[in-house]
């Protein structure tokens, strides 16, 4: 019944009324008021402050609300894990990530990770790094691989951070483009070329984090998803400025080029848990795995010229590692 109690007050505080509470979980409000009332019976304090404008915890509540997190953290798990016996596993682990991890490292570490523990379960949920942080915060997720800034100061404090990589961000280009045998490129050497872009601002963005805020590319093609903007490159149609990551699932036709410009934007990809709980061995064992997927590597010569992961860069200014949202 304690947790029923548990689940009902921190409802109450997220919502900051008791009757939006009662809607959210599906009960009267008289039935969440009664399981407040008990909780509080039950320890002999308030733990909520009434008013007009709803309710808020006490001191004792928001200790309480503390505990609570954890204390329903430890019975998902829990719960988890007997469905995973249920199954005829030992464990289960629900990851996620965004898109271009998901095409890049995720299938490596998940790969590993089943051949280590044949008896788990997993699951994966692709998703933005914004919806991400609510599912670990939701205990929706163990795990989540997400992007931050070059200076490491765009993730809550509620999350645990381990750094996986830096995702650098390089050119695309067809394998009959006039630089396809290069390894690198300067910007400036390919301002004639019709760019291949996720919107027609995503560029402008990019060029400026860049320090070449004279650079203009005179033609752009919009493209929403990665897979027709790398089939417009493969046909010759464009060149796209990509991040590192997507250069481990080409298709067949695109040769990838490092970027010479001093100060080249990348954005950090790192592991998230929630703070407030202890890691599975499962969760420990995926980050590890994780992190040596993204170490560095050279790729199959027949779809990319160079690529080079993990690279230590000095730390840019914030706004160099802003402009890699758009790609997440």
């Amino acid at each position: 019944m304690r947790l029923l109690w548990f689940q009902v007050f921190r409802e109450a505080v997220r919502c900051g009324s008791l009757g939006e509470a009662s809607r959210t979980l599906g009960y009267t409000q008289s039935a969440v008021s009664r399981h407040i009332a008990a909780l509080e019976a039950e320890y002999g304090i308030a733990l909520l402050e009434r008013g007009p404008a709803g309710v808020r915890p006490t001191p004792y509540g928001e200790r309480l609300l503390e505990h609570a997190d954890a204390i329903l953290a430890h019975d998902d798990q829990l719960r988890r894990e007997f469905d995973g016996i249920r199954q005829g596993a030992r464990g289960h682990i629900t990851v996620g990530a965004f898109p271009t991890a998901v095409a890049g490292i995720i299938p490596a570490a998940l790969n590993a990770l089943q051949q280590d523990r044949p008896d788990m379960t997993l699951s994966l949920i692709e998703a933005l790094t914004p919806a991400l942080i609510e599912h670990v915060h939701g205990r929706d997720l163990d795990v989540a691989v997400v992007t931050d800034g070059p200076d490491g100061a765009g993730l809550p404090a509620s999350v645990h951070c381990t750094h996986l990589l830096d995702d650098h961000l390089m050119v695309a280009v067809g394998r009959g483009h006039r630089f396809a045998r290069r390894r690198a490129v300067f910007l400036r050497e390919v301002i004639g070329d019709t760019f291949v872009t996720g919107s027609d601002t995503d560029e402008n963005a990019l060029l400026r984090a860049h320090r070449l805020d004279d650079f203009r590319p005179p033609s752009q093609i919009v493209v929403a998803d990665w897979i027709g903007k790398l089939a417009c490159v493969a046909a010759g149609i464009g060149i796209a400025l990509v991040p590192q990551l997507v250069t481990q699932a080409l298709p067949a036709g695109v040769a990838v080029l490092e970027l010479r410009d001093e100060q080249a934007p990348y954005r950090r990809v790192v592991a998230i848990t929630d703070a407030r709980r202890q890691p599975s061995e499962l969760t420990r064992m995926f980050i590890r795995l994780a992190k040596q997927a993204a170490t560095p590597t050279q790729l199959d010569a027949d779809n990319v010229h160079y690529v080079k992961l993990a690279v230590e860069r000095p730390s840019p200014t914030v706004s160099e590692g802003a402009v890699l949202s758009h790609l997440r």
